[in-house]
């Protein structure tokens, strides 16, 4: 039996606002992998859905709390059947945003290792 596991992808877009990453993702890379179920994960989306207008206007603590609900989407996107994910985000400072992605990304494995 095959381990689809092995198989999932997670793409990661990011960059300065504005530089195009969500055309290139939605018009490119969901191409390259339109057979593996592939899910479309905006960061700037997923924080509105929570917060609301004032998603970019967000204290300390909850950013903390922003990178378990990214990391919750994810999980929940694989759980449900993506072989990909394609997660769009700007990631300016590495202690705030790549560190705390770089953890989500070695969580989600362990987690999917095991499914």
């Amino acid at each position: 039996m095959e381990n689809k596991g092995l198989r999932r992808k997670l793409i990661l877009t990011c960059g300065l606002s504005a530089t195009g990453k969500s055309h290139w993702a939605e018009n490119f890379i969901l191409s390259l992998v339109k057979n593996e179920n592939p899910v479309f994960l905006d960061f700037d989306k997923v924080r509105e859905n929570t917060w609301g207008a004032r998603a970019k206007n967000l204290k300390p603590e909850e950013h903390l709390f922003k990178n378990e609900i990214t990391r919750f989407e994810v999980k929940k996107a694989f759980v449900l059947g993506a072989e990909a994910v394609v997660l769009n985000m700007v990631m300016p400072s590495k202690k705030f945003h790549q560190e705390p992605f770089i953890e989500m990304v070695r969580d989600t494995e362990r987690i999917l290792t095991g499914i």
